[in-house]
């Protein structure tokens, strides 16, 4: 288990039982042990853009096959912008840190999310219905309480018993 922690717009700290370490993200990703971050530069103004370093699609795109962590730091918006159609791939797990949340600046914009999401309790889509797709996330199975009370939630807004994988998810605070 570690610890990471945001100390400035472009310094981060992370400890675990490897060690501990400083690090500094350039608009870019940083890509560490497997682990990559976005960039929460208010530079980006679109996060579907594949040529813009740093931004969300930027990022997938930098990730082959193996498996992988990418995380979305706090206190920011990533807005996907017009016409993008932007997907996180099987091997990727999803980490919202913070208050991050995923934007739309169109509803003609989707996320389909073949990985896995890790979150707080918090929201982290502002989106319209079906333009975040989670094909991949098993929302049956979990053991983990966090997990159970999302489910419920999910039930509560859809109560035939749940949303099949290819269904939108549309949840809003």
């Amino acid at each position: 288990m570690g610890i990471d922690m945001v100390l400035s717009k472009d310094i981060w700290l992370s400890a675990s039982l490897a060690g501990i370490f400083l690090w500094f993200a350039p608009p870019s990703a940083q890509a560490l042990a497997g682990t990559y971050t976005v960039s929460n530069s208010p530079d980006i103004s679109d996060h579907g853009d594949p040529n813009r370093h740093g931004s969300l699609q930027w990022v997938l795109n930098q990730i082959g096959s193996t498996p992988a962590v990418v995380v979305l730091p706090g206190d920011s918006n990533y807005r996907i912008g017009t016409s993008r159609n932007v997907a996180v791939q099987a091997n990727v797990n999803l980490v919202f840190k913070g208050d991050a949340v995923i934007t739309f600046q169109s509803t003609n914009s989707t996320l389909t999310v073949f990985g896995s999401i890790k979150a707080g309790l918090q929201q982290i889509f502002d989106a319209s219905p079906g333009q975040v797709r989670l094909q991949g996330i098993d929302k049956t199975t979990s053991r983990d309480p966090v997990q159970q009370y999302r489910r419920a939630l999910i039930k509560e807004v859809y109560p035939n018993g749940g949303v099949p994988s290819t269904a939108p998810i549309a949840l809003r605070h």
